[in-house]
């Protein structure tokens, strides 16, 4: 198997990034001033899967949150928060894993969420959850 690594996000990922979550996602899933934004912030994960030619495989992201973030900004009614959600301070969030159509079945997606557990299990998310649903992001 080729050697493919995990790796945090670099500008000249930018297109690549935006090609697979387009093919994967559907087109506009993904901007760049998105992209721009995320990798500016310490507790906004992009991490990008890559093989020995530096060429982009897939891309994962999520961030720490409060739930008050959740509640507020992203629109999720209180009522509808898991209970561990509810008393946590900091709540790890997995927005978004894809992996390039012919790079699937390789474990890349796997590798790619397993590292973005441990960047915020170091960030000492209390809770880690994923958000069900297809919401762009913005």
């Amino acid at each position: 198997m080729k050697e493919i690594k995990i790796t945090n996000y670099k500008k000249v990922y930018a297109p690549h990034i935006i090609s697979i979550a387009d093919e994967q996602l559907g087109e506009g899933y993904l901007q760049l001033s998105t992209l721009e934004d995320v990798s500016s912030f310490s507790e906004r994960f992009l991490n990008v899967a890559v093989n020995e030619k530096e060429e982009v495989l897939g891309f994962s992201f999520g961030s720490i949150v409060t739930q008050s973030f959740l509640t507020g900004e992203m629109g999720i009614p209180a009522e509808k928060l898991h209970v561990v959600c509810k008393d946590a301070k900091k709540i790890g969030v997995f927005k978004t894993v894809a992996v390039k159509k012919n790079a699937t079945k390789m474990g890349i997606g796997a590798r790619l969420t397993t590292d973005l557990i441990e960047k915020m299990k170091r960030e000492k998310a209390e809770v880690i959850c994923s958000l069900l649903g297809r919401l762009p992001m913005e």
